[in-house]
């Protein structure tokens, strides 16, 4: 197995195709998440029903602004412990 990070993944035209305004912080709407080739609807699920109630989204969202570098900070609910998450 090697590490790849997303960006040695997706050949660069599907990402010049989709790129998008930031808009996390716009009006989240759980139909903005979606599930990529990854198993994690788990995780997907919870974003979603978090995009329901935005008041959550702000809490669990420490980094409230976009991240040149592609980097956030999340609290998340186990152990209250904050997790960077390396290009979203």
């Amino acid at each position: 197995i090697q590490w790849l990070r997303p960006d040695k993944i997706i050949p660069q035209e599907w990402i010049d195709n989709v790129r998008q305004s930031w808009a996390v912080f716009r009006d989240p709407n759980p139909n903005d998440v979606l599930q990529g080739a990854l198993g994690d609807c788990w995780f997907i699920t919870a974003l979603s029903v978090l995009a329901e109630q935005p008041e959550y989204l702000m809490r669990v969202l420490v980094t409230k602004q976009f991240s040149s570098e592609g980097i956030y900070c999340v609290r998340l609910c186990k152990g209250r412990k904050r997790v960077l998450i390396d290009k979203l």
